[in-house]
């Protein structure tokens, strides 16, 4: 008997942090802007009425300044990985052409190697699909897709704070 109440207590105490709404607070609603995180942003607000103009406010400022932010990294310089992407993809497709010349008959280069026929064609399709991966990695180096992923992400949560209908304080000072 003792041991069923333990365990019921046990799994009472074990549920009740499940049970607890957690309320937000604006220091949090601030770094999921500053990190763009729109889906954890909608999470913490879901179940509320809207914000007050104060918290609004901070937020919309907080927004443009990360929109401003993703605006300007839409560069090589701006954004490591488009530029680690762009450089990966050219190192792929110079491999790749480098892998052409040394497999092929009529290589009159120092570094030919001797392919039977049969296996020659297999190096000339794994060459076709690296020369092909490394021509898409350039293209989304070159035309900074990561880059453009953030600052839509940051005009989406521009526009999200923006469309928060803002309630006055529930608490009225005393006269």
């Amino acid at each position: 008997m003792v041991k069923k109440y333990m365990m019921m207590s046990l799994l009472v105490a074990a549920f009740t942090p499940l049970m607890v709404q957690c309320k937000f607070n604006s220091e949090l609603l601030l770094s999921k802007v500053e990190q763009g995180d729109l889906g954890k942003l909608k999470f913490y607000l879901r179940g509320e009425n809207g914000i007050n103009a104060d918290l609004k406010e901070s937020l919309s400022t907080a927004a443009k300044n990360a929109t401003e932010k993703a605006f300007d990294a839409i560069s090589f310089r701006g954004s490591f990985s488009d530029s680690a992407s762009f450089l990966g993809g050219l190192s792929l497709v110079g491999l790749s052409l480098l892998n052409y010349r040394a497999i092929s008959k009529d290589s009159k280069s120092g570094f030919s190697y001797k392919v039977k026929d049969t296996h020659r064609y297999g190096f000339y399709v794994i060459g076709l699909l690296g020369l092909i991966k490394g021509v898409s990695f350039v293209q989304r180096g070159w035309n900074c897709t990561n880059a453009q992923k953030r600052l839509k992400n940051a005009q989406a949560l521009e526009s999200y704070i923006n469309a928060l209908p803002v309630v006055e304080d529930d608490i009225k000072s005393e006269q």
